[in-house]
């Protein structure tokens, strides 16, 4: 099966000696309908002395939990998205405000004017091949493959003992054996002390995160090293269908004037000039830069990315250039009225709640939509809401100033009211 002595290699390799004690069992049936297709490979791993052996055949097969693209090919279970790295802040903020970018940008704000969709597409190209170091493969479970503590320390031990392997089994040599065992102890040595090392870490954090929930939870959450949700059997049409009557249930909004009448007609400070200034001073200006930045600044950190794949952290770390763009872009969306195509998709992520997993009414929807379109609507919210301020403080003047009269003609009836005025005479008499 290992082509002899001299063509084969060593399933095992260690200090004490090297073998070739393995065996891999498989159905007659199997073997006899995949023989001239089936390739057997001794791997090279390094977490162990024994080397796995791998038989490859070239079967077409479904996989139960296989994840299939449009062409019924099966694809990886794992993803590629921009998560937020510190370490890579200096560096992404210096690739945004450099001349070639700063370029880019303009050249994709001269599109907006004649065409917004290619101009936004453009600009999230810009911003993506600058956020390269952030990229990070995500299992479809939700947990990341690459381990927090394995830094590069760990990684460029890795490579180096996966070289002294592979020179190890090329040459048979006692002496590259010896430097590929060495090499891989001190490996051990190191994952063992990073880990140790992490750990710690998490148990200060724990100790630090007293007074900020947030923090505590997701440092426990680290500490348990807690499994997946199992998978659920909900296929994508009862998804469809599940969230098409979600959100057809309030379609039809009704919008009622509650205070109608209630406004003083004659009151000076209800002038209707003044409510049209009111109107074209907060609602009909120009969007400025200090609205573009506030907007910014109030995205919050660590939330999950939009279809764009953009998060929250790369706009607040992009620069000036990023903010001019998005107030020209902006502006003529106020303008025109037009909503770009990308901002009319959003991805919906089912969370589960409580109760059976294939229940689709045991799931809460989230939208997560385009970073861009939420700096919009905030904009759009914060001028809507100064706005309802305003006219709340009018109408409570208004109110005032109604209450004032109604207290004036309230005391002059109980003036002329017999009663009343019998009693204040009563009054006067025992004083």
């Amino acid at each position: 099966m290992c082509q002899g002595d001299l063509r084969g290699r060593y399933t095992f390799i260690s200090d004490s000696g090297n073998s070739v004690n393995d065996y891999f069992l498989m159905s007659v049936n199997l073997f006899e309908s995949a023989a001239d297709k089936c390739k057997l490979n001794v791997l090279e791993r390094i977490e162990s002395d024994h080397m796995p052996v791998e038989l490859a055949l070239n079967v077409k097969r479904c996989m139960p939990n296989a994840i299939m693209n449009e062409a019924g090919c099966m694809v990886d279970e794992f993803v590629v998205k921009y998560c937020w790295k510190t370490e890579c802040a200096a560096a992404f903020s210096s690739l945004m405000n450099s001349g070639d970018v700063q370029y880019e940008l303009v050249n994709a704000a001269a599109l907006i004017e004649t065409d917004v969709n290619a101009a936004l597409n453009k600009f999230n190209d810009v911003i993506k091949q600058q956020a390269e170091c952030m990229k990070k493969r995500i299992s479809m479970g939700g947990k990341s493959l690459q381990r927090e503590w394995f830094d590069h320390e760990c990684q460029t031990a890795r490579s180096h003992v996966r070289k002294m392997l592979h020179k190890c089994r090329k040459s048979k040599d006692v002496i590259d054996k010896n430097i590929y065992c060495i090499a891989r102890r001190e490996y051990k040595y190191l994952i063992v002390r990073k880990k140790k090392s992490y750990n710690a870490g998490l148990i200060a954090d724990l100790s630090n995160s007293v007074k900020s929930q947030k923090l505590f939870w997701e440092t426990m959450k680290k500490l348990s090293r807690r499994k997946t949700q199992p998978r659920h059997n909900i296929t994508l049409d009862d998804w469809f269908q599940h969230f098409k009557n979600v959100l057809e249930k309030d379609t039809h909004v009704a919008i009622v004037d509650v205070v109608d009448g209630a406004v003083d007609e004659n009151a000076d400070v209800n002038d209707e000039g003044n409510d049209e200034d009111v109107v074209e001073h907060v609602l009909d200006r120009p969007i400025s830069k200090e609205e573009v930045t506030l907007a910014i600044r109030k995205l919050k950190n660590g939330k999950s990315a939009g279809p764009d794949g953009l998060i929250g952290e790369l706009f607040k770390h992009s620069g000036e250039a990023v903010v001019m763009f998005l107030v020209r872009l902006f502006n003529v969306l106020f303008d025109s009225g037009f909503y770009p195509d990308n901002w009319k998709e959003s991805i919906i992520l089912p969370l589960f709640k409580k109760g059976q997993i294939n229940d689709t009414n045991n799931y809460r929807g989230i939208s997560l939509c385009d970073v861009s379109s939420k700096l919009y609507s905030s904009i759009i919210n914060n001028r809507l809401q100064e706005w309802i301020s305003i006219k709340l403080m009018i109408l409570l003047v208004n109110i005032k100033l109604d209450l004032k009269k109604i207290i004036q003609q309230l005391t002059i009836s109980l003036h002329s009211w017999r009663p009343f005025r019998n009693s204040l005479q009563i009054t006067e008499n025992c004083m």
